[in-house]
């Protein structure tokens, strides 16, 4: 269910050692098989903040026109933070390496916590599962329903000046 765009920008995220568990739509799929668009995933800004600023870092380097934020180390990594790729229609080169256009409802979504779990508690019970050739970290099935209603009352936002903000 990973596109091509989602699958590169969690290669990113492996390369770096970034620890990460995917959220939402795309475990749904794989424990379900319900179909989504998106990616979200959390990270653990506790133990993953340097690998996270790099892989994001990398990304922008690489995407420069796909997120306005600037994304140069260090960044203000804090709970409750939601940086979205990309934040507008761009292109971007597919496996094959042709060019295709990418939106925000089939970017990714990068949460750094979820209101009322611990990334630790979270983590611990994730599953592992290989998709798209990449080794992956899944939220559990008890986990990811009890997350999508906390998530539905919870906001994540982003500065309008390339800061990254908790909601209030």
């Amino acid at each position: 269910m990973l596109n091509d765009y989602q699958r590169q920008f969690l290669a990113h995220f492996l390369q770096h050692h970034v620890r990460f568990l995917v959220i939402g739509g795309v475990a749904r799929w794989h424990y379900f098989g319900k179909p989504t668009r998106d990616l979200d995933v959390v990270v653990d800004i506790e133990r993953s903040a340097n690998g996270i600023e790099r892989a994001l870092e990398e990304w922008k380097r690489e995407h420069p026109i796909h997120t306005m934020l600037d994304l140069s180390p260090p960044l203000a990594l804090r709970p409750m933070a939601q940086i979205k790729f990309p934040d507008d229609f761009c292109a971007y080169r597919d496996d094959k390496g042709d060019i295709q256009e990418i939106g925000p409802e089939d970017g990714v979504d990068v949460l750094t916590s979820l209101p009322s779990f611990s990334f630790a508690e979270l983590y611990e019970r994730s599953t592992e599962a290989n998709i798209r050739d990449l080794t992956l970290r899944l939220l559990c099935p008890d986990d990811l329903e009890r997350t999508a209603t906390i998530r539905q009352l919870g906001g994540f936002s982003q500065l309008p000046d390339g800061g990254i903000q908790t909601s209030n």
